[in-house]
């Protein structure tokens, strides 16, 4: 979610979705809307202060709207402390509050922006979600300001 709208990011394509629906001209290669952003993002999210935070593989970048921050991208290890250092699957900032979730494999973290750390008794298994299977590939707010996760075999069916 980025700027409330839904963005979908697959190889070098992504989607914007608005209403359920894709928007016209879309899907649109990545780098042509984010210069300087690889193909096959593994996630995004929007921050507290409004900067976009991309992840692949090891690495992240940060943006301002349209633009990268100098200096990225960066090792993910710099990110913050007690997150996960070799891939991120998929993450979300939740408003009520006040924390971002990142999720890796069977686990997931609830991490302090403020602080740039993950709380300590964390990580958690991914189990505690329900019946969410390992490595979700997004995440998204519903209407009734609740985490929606989707499982890998959603977004790689279609």
């Amino acid at each position: 979610m980025l700027r409330g709208e839904m963005f979908v990011f697959k190889g070098r394509w992504f989607w914007r979705v608005r209403r359920n629906r894709v928007l016209d001209n879309y899907p649109m290669p990545i780098s042509i809307f984010w210069n300087g952003l690889p193909n096959g993002i593994d996630a995004a999210y929007e921050r507290h202060d409004g900067k976009f935070v991309f992840f692949k593989d090891d690495r992240y970048w940060l943006f301002r709207e349209a633009d990268v921050l100098p200096g990225y991208p960066q090792p993910l290890y710099q990110y913050g402390r007690g997150i996960p250092t070799h891939k991120i699957d998929t993450a979300i900032w939740w408003e009520p509050n006040e924390y971002t979730y990142f999720f890796s494999g069977d686990r997931y973290w609830r991490y302090n922006e403020e602080t740039r750390t993950a709380d300590r008794d964390f990580p958690k298994p991914i189990s505690r979600w329900g019946k969410i299977p390992p490595s979700p590939r997004g995440a998204f707010l519903s209407d009734d300001g609740g985490i929606g996760l989707f499982p890998a075999t959603i977004l790689e069916e279609s």
